[in-house]
């Protein structure tokens, strides 16, 4: 009964309510506030209708459904803007940036009176270039009463705040800054800086004046006609400035600066005119660092979005394999402009984001020593030279000669004409010696044949060679018929044919025996296992090795060939240097690394990204009994054989000389000798490959180990 009763009171209470409420005015698609509040409830902070309005509106435009959405304005607005008018306020911008949403949330509804509203929302913008940005608007919105919804009076601020109807919108590109090189010391190898620009400020000279053509082309040497064409350009009657010569930093003559300061209106810009890639050490470890040159359509093509017609793009070494870390990530900025093309206010912004630095194990003095070396090459010789730490595989010099200059393509627009320039030369400059060039190894592989000789029993140590050699000369008729020339060594030695003397005379007819002894069921998975017919992972391409063209397992030459380092043998210095290092490094190869880290300057926080450690590349590639027994036998090469020329007080060497003939005209050589310091306060080992007339007397490859394995 008592549940019954008061259901009849709230009965009637409701319907008081209703009564109450029919009478009262109301704002549009709202209830009474009053009334609500009296009976202890609370009102919707905003009308419904306009919540509608807003959801409505916000879907038209998601759409770019503009015809739609210009029918939800006021006729006020529409009578002072068009639908074409409207709609190309919004176009152009959305698809600038990838429009694709927009989602309006009701923040406050304020009412004006006569039917107005100022209703604040949070507009929220979704797009490619961006992701997503809000603003805070406020919409100018009319209830309708004949149709009973609300109507924007729409201004150009609906669009994005701060826009008015004479004011512009642009899209801009943020360009990022590019990633410099750099080593452990803070050595420079690739930065950005200025060029020197030599200006003409037109605004010196009125309509009719003369300007100094004459002074001009004999201080810059151009002709008349250059000069004139640069200043009478689009670019720079519009700029006011004639860009009329760029420089290398620090290059124009003082002399020539002096004279040109003296013409009006004429100066040196060295901070903002002409920003470039510069590599500060000029020829130093050009083919390792690589060069910069302007982007081609092709490039663009290949990569929308990525590079803009300003970009410079890594072509060759570091600057080209590390491009996409180099380069960075261009950002945005969309900005309102007044009428004057002054920038107002800034609508959306996505930061660049620069490139990361490349910090190298370079040691810049062992660098220099190599160059300098490489340098006393006349013009009919080529070569290169590494030095690594064999017990981590950091690159600590690597050059390649002849060498180039990459300024030349960072200030020339045509990387072709440069490209043409250095073909002319027929060694090549271009040519990365160190990592690409492929060489025969000679007698610097007989080492290792020796290891795998030792480990599977095929010879001692001490067993002699058994065969007949008559005048240098050896025919093995005992491994079967042989149809091919007889093998020959360079001399003869006094004392036993035996591995400690084979290596320490390069005998090429002992490690003929030992690898026909071998044959290729066990000496090919043996150089598999050394690296032979792979490329070695590196920071910069290095070509793949080879020990054999097709199947020619029934060559008995090509085997014996092989066994000193010639048939069809082929590998990089870079490659061999690192195979070798095994002796120094308990019989393990590592990945060979010049890249240490990547950097990035946070304020005043220079830091790691990311940090490459060492890493094994082969394992155990023979025995420990094998690395034994041939060290000390690398070693009297250095104190009694064909190394001696490196020799050095205070140091133990180990090392491997090595001459093989390239091509099949036989008038080239190359020069092999790698050395490892044994028992040493630093670990390092040397390969220097010299490309030389055949039969060429040289002393360099001595020189050069000498030098860079001393402190």
């Amino acid at each position: 009964m008592r549940t019954h009763q008061q259901k009849l009171r709230f009965l009637s209470l409701l319907l008081l309510l209703c009564l109450l409420l029919g009478g009262c005015e109301q704002a549009p698609g709202s209830t009474s506030g009053s009334l609500l509040e009296s009976l202890g409830l609370v009102q919707p902070d905003e009308p419904l209708s306009a919540d509608a309005f807003l959801e409505e509106y916000a879907s038209y435009i998601s759409v770019k459904d503009f015809g739609s959405a210009y029918g939800l304005l006021t006729e006020e607005a529409r009578e002072e803007t068009s639908l074409t008018e409207y709609a190309e306020r919004h176009t152009p911008v959305f698809d600038a940036i990838g429009f694709t949403a927009l989602r309006l949330t009701a923040l406050g509804l304020t009412e004006e009176g006569d039917g107005r509203y100022a209703q604040t929302v949070q507009a929220s913008y979704t797009c490619d270039v961006f992701g997503s940005f809000t603003q805070e608007l406020v919409f100018d919105l009319v209830y309708d009463a004949d149709s009973e919804i609300f109507r924007l009076d729409w201004q150009a601020d609906d669009l994005f705040d701060g826009l008015e109807m004479d004011y512009t919108l642009r899209l801009n590109t943020l360009k990022p800054q590019r990633g410099e090189i750099l080593d452990s010391d803070h050595n420079q190898y690739a930065i950005n800086t200025y060029a020197d620009t030599v200006y003409l400020r037109l605004s010196y000279y009125d309509e009719g004046d003369v300007f100094p053509l004459v002074e001009l082309s004999s201080l810059l040497n151009m002709s008349a006609e250059e000069l004139e064409e640069i200043i009478y350009s689009d670019r720079s009657q519009t700029d006011g400035i004639a860009i009329l010569k760029t420089y290398p930093p620090l290059s124009i003559p003082e002399a020539t600066e002096n004279a040109l300061a003296t013409l009006e209106g004429v100066g040196v810009d060295r901070s903002t005119y002409t920003p470039i890639r510069y590599y500060p050490q000029g020829t130093t470890m050009s083919h390792a660092i690589g060069y910069v040159s302007p982007v081609t359509a092709e490039d663009m093509e290949a990569n929308p979005g990525v590079y803009d017609v300003s970009s410079m793009v890594g072509r060759s070494g570091l600057e080209a394999v590390y491009e996409d870390t180099l380069r960075g990530e261009k950002g945005y900025s969309l900005d309102i402009y007044d009428e004057n093309g002054s920038k107002m206010k800034n609508v959306a912004l996505l930061p660049a984001q620069d490139g990361l630095d490349l910090e190298i194990g370079i040691d810049m003095d062992l660098q220099l020593r190599a160059e300098e070396l490489l340098s006393t090459l006349t013009t009919e010789n080529a070569g290169a030279i590494v030095v690594l730490d064999p017990t981590i595989g950091q690159v600590q010099a690597i050059s390649s000669y002849p060498n180039f200059n990459p300024n030349y393509f960072a200030f020339d627009t045509d990387a072709s004409l440069v490209n043409a320039y250095y073909a002319e030369d027929a060694n090549n400059p271009l040519y990365n010696r160190a990592t690409q060039g492929l060489y025969p190894p000679g007698s610097t592989v007989k080492p290792l044949i020796a290891a795998i000789a030792l480990d599977n029993d095929i010879v001692s140590v001490d067993d002699e060679f058994p065969g007949e050699i008559v005048k240098n000369q050896w025919t093995p008729k005992s491994f079967g018929d042989w149809y091919y020339p007889a093998i020959t060594r360079v001399s003869s030695y006094e004392g036993a044919v035996n591995m400690s003397n084979a290596i320490t005379k390069s005998d090429n007819i002992y490690f003929a025996w030992v690898a026909l002894k071998t044959g290729w069921d066990i000496l090919e998975p043996f150089l598999h296992s050394i690296g032979f017919g792979d490329r070695i992972p590196f920071d910069l391409r290095v070509s793949t090795s080879n020990y054999m063209n097709g199947s020619n397992y029934n060559n008995l030459r090509l085997l014996a060939d092989t066994g000193y380092g010639q048939g069809q043998m082929l590998v990089s210095p870079l490659q061999m240097a690192c195979v070798f290092s095994a002796f120094a490094n308990d019989c393990d190869i590592m990945v060979p690394r010049l890249v240490l880290n990547t950097r990035r300057l946070d304020g005043i926080h220079y830091d790691v990204v990311d940090s490459f450690e060492s890493s094994l590349w082969k394992e155990d590639i023979f025995s420990s009994y094998a690395r034994d027994k041939i060290e000390p036998m690398l070693q009297r090469v250095v104190t009694e054989g064909s190394g001696r020329n490196a020799a050095i007080d205070g140091l133990t060497i180990c090392g491997k000389t090595g001459t093989a003939e390239i091509g099949s005209l036989k008038e080239r050589e190359i020069a092999w000798f790698i050395a490892y310091l044994d028992d040493a306060d630093y670990n390092r080992l040397v390969c220097v490959a010299l490309e030389t007339p055949a039969n060429w007397e040289e002393t360099l490859r001595y020189d050069a180990v000498r030098e860079l394995l001393m402190p």
